[in-house]
């Protein structure tokens, strides 16, 4: 009896968990003009061989930008390979079948058109109305 109460909290608490994730980022289709809807942050990643991917949703308070990639991935089912040292610095080596610093291309991340480097995307906290682009070039 106490093992199937622990059964059942234990996957309430997983389900709530993946409803957040898919609550923050609703994959949506792409337009041409890159709006960003009052109250919500968009993320579009533009993995190399044209492939484009759009996410957008409620900015949680809180979220980085590396959180934010990493619940897209889990939303749809892409690798998502990073590392995170004891100070907060980040390195991305994988986002989908696209492996960072190889053959001369690497991931490249823009909030607003500003450029983040890499090693701050786990400090750069998103904010309503960001428009996130992250580019294998």
């Amino acid at each position: 009896m106490k093992n199937n109460s622990i059964k059942k909290l234990v996957g309430l608490v997983v389900l709530v968990i993946v409803l957040g994730i898919s609550l923050f980022f609703i994959n949506i289709d792409i337009d041409d003009q890159k709006k960003v809807e009052p109250g919500t942050a968009r993320l579009i990643l533009y993995f190399g061989e044209g492939n484009v991917r759009e996410f957008s949703g409620s900015a949680v308070f809180g979220l980085t930008l590396l959180e934010a990639i990493y619940s897209a991935s889990v939303h749809d089912h892409f690798d998502f390979l990073y590392f995170v040292d004891k100070e907060g610095s980040s390195q991305v080596l994988k986002i989908g079948d696209d492996v960072n610093y190889i053959n001369g291309f690497s991931w490249r991340f823009y909030v607003n058109g500003t450029e983040v480097d890499e090693v701050d995307l786990y400090k750069k906290v998103i904010k309503e109305n960001d428009l996130i682009d992250a580019k294998y070039q």
